[in-house]
């Protein structure tokens, strides 16, 4: 079974750990996002510790297929991120 979790959920346990209003901790988690949505547009590396990198990547233009019709298109550069999970986080997924 799948779980989504949003960031009503994170902010929910925020206030419970740590005891501030779930409006303030989303404020907090919503600059993080923002925080890392910048570095990233600006080609810098994003490294959370213990959880993984972020890493922002040109890909080029290329010609692709689409796999019903097998007919060719161009598809156009773009910027893509590569997450890259630490070790400790592959361990904990791995157990």
């Amino acid at each position: 079974m799948t779980k989504t979790i949003k960031k009503k959920d994170i902010a929910h346990q925020i206030h419970r750990q740590v005891g501030i209003p779930c409006q303030e901790a989303v404020l907090i988690i919503d600059e993080v996002l923002h925080q890392m949505t910048e570095t990233l547009a600006q080609g810098k590396k994003v490294k959370l510790s213990s959880f993984a990198s972020f890493v922002p990547h040109d890909k080029k233009k290329r010609i692709g297929r689409n796999p019903k019709t097998l007919q060719e298109a161009v598809i156009t550069q773009r910027k893509v991120v590569l997450f890259k999970p630490s070790y400790q986080l592959k361990r904990k997924v791995n157990l």
